[in-house]
């Protein structure tokens, strides 16, 4: 078992190399990209001389992966996320009025969860395939079949009060 980075012994340099080992990344930008923070980040952690244990409490957390979910399946959902609120606009901007702001906030609104059923469905996947995740992954970003099921999957969650108005708003707008 790993030492709990909260409680490490080494000055941040070292713990800062840690976290990229445990997680499989060699820059600093990409140790910040994988915890969803500011490229900078990481460099002023090491100006300051210590990590937020807030965020080593958040890395600890993404890698020990509580739902199940593995570090790369989950990086790998995040990707294919990305790719929804677009494909999600191009198929019923002719239904609706709004811009691409509502499917983004849609998509963002929903996100950890909409990244989870990704994932989840990706480690069913991988199971009936036998496939490696990595190349699973590429395979489902262009799938058009996979990603419209994952859309409308997304179309039937609670949005937000404020989206939900806002579709009103531009139904009603549209309709006059």
């Amino acid at each position: 078992m790993s030492q709990a980075l909260t409680e490490w012994d080494g000055d941040v340099a070292s713990l800062i190399t840690e976290m990229k080992r445990r997680i499989a990344v060699s820059t600093d930008q990409e140790l910040a990209r994988a915890m969803g923070l500011g490229q900078s980040t990481v460099s002023n952690w090491r100006k300051r001389g210590a990590v937020p244990q807030s965020s080593l409490l958040q890395f600890e957390r993404m890698v020990e992966d509580a739902d199940g979910l593995s570090f790369k399946r989950s990086l790998a959902a995040r990707c294919i996320a990305m790719r929804l609120p677009e494909l999600w606009y191009q198929s019923i901007k002719d239904k609706h009025t709004g811009g691409r702001y509502l499917w983004y906030a849609g998509i963002a609104y929903n996100l950890n969860a909409i990244v989870a059923e990704i994932a989840r469905q990706m480690e069913r996947l991988e199971n009936t395939h036998k496939m490696p995740i990595d190349e699973l992954a590429r395979i489902l970003i262009e799938d058009e079949n996979f990603l419209n099921g994952v859309i409308k999957w997304v179309a039937d969650m609670p949005m937000s009060d404020m989206l939900a108005l806002e579709l009103a708003a531009n139904e009603r707008h549209r309709r006059t």
